[in-house]
């Protein structure tokens, strides 16, 4: 997810993370008529049963949970099933995509909700 949202306090991570997005489309555009396909799976956050529980029953990271378009951390399989898809004959005519596997957080506004605003005026 960094490589589409700035974090506080990690540029070399997130900028190391939009580097990947860049080199996976250009692999494909320099390698697609070789037959080559380049496709890269941008991961949201994804914790085992155990600390996802644990997670979820604290009072900031389980409301952040909840306000997630899936209302849950990913899991491993979410991952995985991602990176099958991609290597698989199924996705044959797909090459130079950043795959989201994570539970609808980049469709998510940072922004406050101002229709709650605007309805109260």
């Amino acid at each position: 997810m960094s490589s589409t949202f700035g974090f506080p306090a990690i540029p070399s991570y997130s900028s190391t993370k939009g580097a990947i997005n860049a080199l996976t489309r250009q692999v494909a555009f320099d390698y697609g008529s070789k037959g080559i396909r380049s496709n890269a799976i941008q991961v949201g956050f994804v914790a085992n049963g155990d600390v996802s529980a644990m997670l979820a029953a604290h009072p900031t990271v389980g409301e952040a949970f909840r306000t997630m378009t899936l209302t849950r951390a990913g899991i491993a399989e979410d991952v995985s099933n991602a990176a099958l898809y991609l290597a698989s004959d199924e996705s044959k005519f797909v090459t130079g995509v950043v795959l989201p596997v994570d539970g609808g957080l980049a469709i998510q506004s940072v922004m406050p909700d101002f229709s709650r605003i605007f309805s109260a005026s």
